[in-house]
């Protein structure tokens, strides 16, 4: 499977972002604890874009059921680990997986593995230093992993794990509403979140999910340049067709 990471990296004046140079020796594993409708990768890369310094809180990566988002490189450190200037904060990569209720949890773990095995390789990280945020601040954390630690760890060493097929892969979304539909930047149907319209006959060559948002769902796409949006998945407005 290609591993796609969507950067999202903080700008340097971000008062999320430490800007300490780091290397990387262990891999610290968060779960969000946000069960929130919507609460993917990408709302939380918005999330911590959109901190003004009244928390100071970051970590590298953010893992969902479709979609990894990077907010730090891995040779800088965050604040992550609640350690201060410890080993957790100073000396590991951090890895928040999403829990939200609209996802998919075991395939964002699943999504995870993936991540850790490539960062791993990528900086000569050990299984043995894979460790959970529990290990540096006591914090309850990765509150859904922290039961199933020892099969979590048995997985990144099992090359034949394989996240499920997308059953979106291929489709694309047409749009065959008679006049301009929006399409958003978020999980939202508010105005302020609208990023543009389509009109009919266009649509999105690519298909990440279908997600709810408030009493509707949507459905999660990519334009051709990658950029992920969201746009009604009602049929009275869309339809999904094979890509051509």
């Amino acid at each position: 499977m290609l591993l796609e990471i969507k950067p999202m990296v903080l700008p340097k004046n971000h008062p999320c972002r430490p800007g300490y140079a780091m290397r990387p020796d262990y891999i610290t594993i968060h779960t969000t604890g946000n069960r929130s409708w919507g609460a993917d990768a990408l709302m939380h890369g918005r999330y911590m874009r959109n901190l003004n310094g009244s928390r100071l809180v970051s970590w590298h990566y953010t893992v969902d059921d479709s979609l990894i988002i990077q907010h730090l490189p891995d040779y800088e450190s965050a604040w992550h680990a609640g350690d201060g200037n410890g080993e957790g904060n100073r000396n590991s990569i951090g890895v928040e997986i999403c829990e939200h209720e609209d996802g998919n949890f075991e395939e964002a773990v699943k999504r995870a593995v993936l991540l850790v095995r490539t960062l791993q390789k990528r900086h000569g990280i050990p299984l043995s230093r894979i460790v959970p945020h529990k290990k540096w601040s006591g914090k309850n954390c990765p509150r859904a992993l922290l039961p199933v630690w020892n099969e979590f760890i048995e997985k990144i060493g099992n090359n034949n794990l394989i996240p499920r097929g997308n059953f979106y892969l291929g489709k694309r979304l047409e749009s065959i509403y008679p006049g301009l539909l929006r399409f958003y930047a978020c999980p939202s149907w508010k105005d302020v979140d609208v990023a543009g319209t389509v009109k009919q006959g266009y649509g999105f060559p690519i298909i990440i999910a279908k997600v709810k948002v408030g009493a509707g769902y949507q459905y999660r796409v990519k334009n051709s340049k990658g950029v992920v949006y969201y746009i009604t998945a009602s049929p009275k407005y869309v339809k999904v067709e094979s890509g051509r």
